[in-house]
C-alpha cells in the first residue's frame, strides 16, 4: 500500500467519523428537544396549579415564614434597623454638641 493509498484512506475515515458524530448529535438533540418539550409542559402545569390553587398571600407568608426559619432579614426588618441607627447617630451627636459646649465653659 502506497502512501496515496493510506492518505485516501485516513481522509475516508476522518469522512466517516464526521459523519457518525453529526448522525450521534442529531440523535442527541432531538431527545434533548423531546425531553425539553415535555419539561416545559410539566413545569407549565405545575406553574399554572400553583398559581390557581395558591393565592399570592399564601405564598408570600410561606416566604415570610422561610426567611423567619433561615434568619434572614426583610426589607421592613433593614428599614427598621436603619431607623434606629440614625436615631442612634443623632443621640450621639447631640451628646457630642452637649459635652463640647461644657468643654468650652
Amino acid at each position: 500500500m502506497g502512501d496515496r493509498d493510506l492518505l485516501e484512506r485516513i481522509f475516508l475515515c476522518g469522512l466517516g467519523v464526521l459523519a457518525v458524530a453529526e448522525e450521534r448529535v442529531e440523535k442527541v438533540l432531538e431527545e434533548l428537544e423531546k425531553k425539553g418539550k415535555a419539561k416545559e409542559k410539566e413545569l407549565g402545569q405545575r406553574l399554572r396549579s400553583v398559581s390557581e390553587s395558591e393565592p399570592v398571600s399564601l405564598l408570600e407568608k410561606t416566604f415570610r415564614g422561610m426567611l423567619k426559619r433561615l434568619d434572614i432579614p426583610t426589607a421592613s426588618d433593614i428599614r427598621m434597623l436603619r431607623k434606629e441607627i440614625d436615631q442612634l447617630k443623632e443621640l450621639l451627636r447631640q451628646q457630642d454638641e452637649a459635652s463640647s459646649s461644657e468643654e468650652k465653659d
